[in-house]
């Protein structure tokens, strides 16, 4: 069955927050069903992100969930 065509690799619910993260290779791009996803829940109030390889990713979990501990 699966999910739609766009919806984000990780959905991490935090509190009442909900943060959206697309993981990428350092070269890739994102699909047109992608950003359609991503603009959609960021017009929802949510966070959506795109992380860009391991480093990328690493830091992006690191302040998403610095964000939560400060919230």
């Amino acid at each position: 069955m699966g999910v739609l065509p766009g919806v984000s690799d990780f959905c991490l619910l935090l509190d009442g927050k909900t943060v959206f993260l697309e993981i990428k290779t350092e070269k890739g791009r994102l699909s047109e069903n992608q950003k359609i996803f991503i603009k959609n829940a960021q017009s929802l109030g949510h966070d959506a992100q795109v992380a860009y390889g391991w480093d990328d990713i690493l830091e992006k979990l690191d302040n998403i969930i610095l964000k939560k501990k400060c919230a």
